[in-house]
C-alpha cells in the first residue's frame, strides 16, 4: 500500500501497552469475549483525520459526511456511542486502482466548532492496489496528534461499535468493539495534546488526509450509524434529532450525504 509504512511502533506485544507518541502517553488494552489478548502495534499509516472543513455557511464539507450535534441539552458533551458496518468499498468513476481510495467511519467529540481538540475512534478501509480487495483497521486519535492503529481483526461486513468518553479537557477513553467476533480495544489518554470543549458530538464518514492533502474518497454502499446517543456533563442525553446534517462536496460535486433522525444516522454515497 503506497500510503502505509512498514514501520511499527516500538514495543513488544503485551496485555496492556503504554505508548508515547509526540510526548503523549496512551494505555491500550485488547480483549476478546472478556479475555485479555496481547496488544500488538499496527502499521503507522500516512493518514490523518481533521476537524470539519466547512464550505461557506451551508452544512457542507470537503472531508466530512454525517451528523454533528452542537445542541447540548445542558452542559458539555462527554460521551458518544454509535454502531456501523464496515463497508465494501470500491473505485469511484475516474479513479484507478493505483489511487487506492479510502474511507473512515468514526464517532467522536469536538470535531465541529471547538478548534483546540478532537477525540475520536473507529475503523478505516483502504482499497488495495489490485482494485478489488481492501484492508481494514481500527484506529484512535486525539487531534492534533496523528491517528494510531493496533492489530485488531476487522473484516469487511463486520458490525462495529464505538464509545468515546471525555473525562477531562485533555483526558479520556476511546473504545472500538467488533461485535461480530467479540474483540475490543480501548485506548486511555492521560495527557492529550489538545484541549476539548465538549461542544459537539459526531457520527461521521470521512475522507482522510495524507501528506499531500485529502486522499481519494472511496465509493461505498449506503450505510448507517445506529444506537446513536450522546451524554453531557450534567447527565442529559441527546441523539441525532436537531443535529446538523453534513454533506461531503469535492470539486463542486456532492459525493456523500448525511442525515439523522433519533438514534439513526443515514450515510448515502451520491456520486
Amino acid at each position: 500500500m503506497k500510503t502505509v509504512s512498514a514501520l511499527l511502533f516500538a514495543g513488544l506485544a503485551q496485555a496492556a501497552l503504554e505508548v508515547t507518541s509526540n510526548g503523549v502517553t496512551y494505555i491500550v488494552t485488547h480483549t476478546k469475549n472478556g479475555v485479555e489478548l496481547p496488544v500488538v502495534p499496527g502499521p503507522k499509516l500516512d493518514f490523518g483525520s481533521r476537524s470539519r472543513q466547512r464550505i461557506g455557511k451551508r452544512a457542507t464539507s470537503t472531508n466530512w459526511c454525517g451528523v454533528a450535534n452542537t445542541n447540548s441539552p445542558g452542559g458539555n458533551w462527554t460521551n458518544i456511542v454509535g454502531a456501523w458496518t464496515v463497508p465494501q468499498i470500491s473505485l469511484r468513476q475516474g479513479q484507478s486502482p493505483g489511487d487506492q481510495p479510502s474511507i473512515a467511519q468514526w464517532v467522536g467529540i469536538d470535531g465541529d466548532g471547538c478548534g483546540t481538540g478532537l477525540i475520536q475512534g473507529g475503523t478505516l478501509s483502504q482499497l488495495n492496489s489490485d482494485g478489488s480487495s481492501q484492508s481494514n483497521y481500527a484506529w484512535f486519535e486525539f487531534v492534533p496528534n496523528p491517528l494510531s492503529t493496533f492489530q485488531m481483526t476487522v473484516n469487511t461486513g463486520d458490525s462495529i461499535s464505538g464509545n468515546v468518553t471525555a473525562t477531562g479537557s485533555n483526558t479520556g477513553y476511546i473504545t472500538v468493539n467488533n461485535e461480530s467476533n467479540g474483540e475490543s480495544m480501548t485506548m486511555q489518554i492521560t495527557d492529550g495534546p489538545g484541549t476539548l470543549c465538549g461542544y459537539s458530538a459526531e457520527w461521521i464518514f470521512e475522507d482522510l488526509t495524507g501528506g499531500n492533502g485529502l486522499l481519494p474518497f472511496a465509493e461505498f454502499p449506503s450505510n448507517q450509524f445506529t444506537g446513536c446517543m450522546a451524554t453531557t456533563s450534567t447527565g442529559q442525553s441527546g441523539d441525532a434529532d436537531g443535529a446538523t446534517s453534513i454533506d461531503l462536496v469535492a470539486n463542486g460535486q456532492t459525493q456523500c450525504s448525511g442525515s439523522g433522525q433519533g438514534t439513526t444516522v443515514q450515510i448515502q454515497s451520491t456520486a
